[in-house]
C-alpha cells in the first residue's frame, strides 16, 4: 500500500517497539464484556467520589474508546489506528482511539479484546491496524512523541490534540463528559475556550462532581 509521508508503524515501531501486552487475573476480568455507558458513567462516579479526602494528585485513569470501561493504569492502555486509502489512492490515517491492551480486556479471552479486528478492518477497506502502549505517550517523551506526530500530520491534527490531552493533562478523562454540566450551573467558565481547562477548573469540577455524587448517594 502506496503512502507518503512517514508511515506511524514503521518509524515510530522502530524508535519505540510496543511491549507485549500483561495479561489480566481472571478475578480482574469483569463478567459481562458488554457495559452501557450508564454503567461507565456509574464507574466513574464512584472514583470520583472514592478520591482520599485532602489529596492533591488526580489518580489517572481513561474511559475505553471500544467498551466504556476504566483503563485503570498505563500498562493496561493501548492507542491504535488505522491506516489505509481512499477511493483515489490516497493514503488516509484516521480511526485513533484508546482502548485496553488484550489481557487487561474486559473482552478478553476474545481474540482481539478491545482492539481493531485486523483481519476485518483490512476487509472493509484494506486497512492496516497499527498502534504502541498508552505509556508510550506518556511524560515527557510521550509528549515529545506526540507533538513530532502533530507536526509531521502523521494522523488527523484533532485526535492527536484530543489525546495528548487525554494522557497529558492530570484529570481531563475524568471531567470530559462532566464539563457541560458544570459550565452550564456556573461552577466554572473556561478562561481558555471550550476543551481547554486550566488545572484550577478541573479540580473545581472534580470537587463538584465529588460532592453532587455523594448528595445523590445519600
Amino acid at each position: 500500500m502506496a503512502r507518503t509521508g512517514r508511515a506511524p508503524s514503521k518509524e515510530i515501531g522502530k524508535r519505540l517497539a510496543p511491549r507485549a501486552p500483561r495479561r489480566a487475573n481472571a478475578e480482574n476480568r469483569a463478567e459481562d464484556p458488554l457495559v452501557s455507558l450508564s454503567t461507565a458513567k456509574r464507574q466513574l462516579q464512584e472514583w470520583l467520589v472514592n478520591m482520599m479526602p485532602g489529596d492533591k494528585s488526580i489518580r489517572p485513569a481513561w474511559r475505553c474508546d471500544s467498551c466504556g470501561q476504566l483503563v485503570l493504569d498505563l500498562q493496561s492502555g493501548w492507542v491504535e489506528w488505522l491506516a489505509a486509502e481512499d477511493t483515489k489512492g490516497r493514503p488516509r490515517v484516521n480511526g485513533l482511539r484508546l482502548v485496553h491492551r488484550i489481557g487487561a480486556s474486559p473482552r478478553w479471552p476474545e481474540q482481539h479484546g478491545c482492539q481493531y479486528n485486523p483481519r476485518d478492518e483490512f476487509r472493509k477497506n484494506r486497512g492496516i491496524v497499527e498502534g504502541l502502549a498508552l505509556e508510550r505517550f506518556a511524560g515527557p517523551d510521550g509528549l515529545m512523541l506526540l507533538l513530532s506526530m502533530i507536526a509531521e500530520r502523521e494522523l488527523p491534527a484533532q485526535e492527536l490534540i484530543e489525546l495528548a490531552k487525554r494522557v497529558q493533562v492530570p484529570g481531563y478523562e475524568a471531567v470530559h463528559d462532566l464539563v457541560r454540566d458544570a459550565v452550564r450551573e456556573g461552577v466554572i467558565a473556561p478562561s481558555i475556550s471550550s476543551g481547554f481547562y486550566l488545572q484550577s477548573e478541573i479540580r473545581e469540577v472534580l470537587q463538584w462532581a465529588k460532592y453532587r455524587t455523594s448528595a445523590n448517594a445519600s
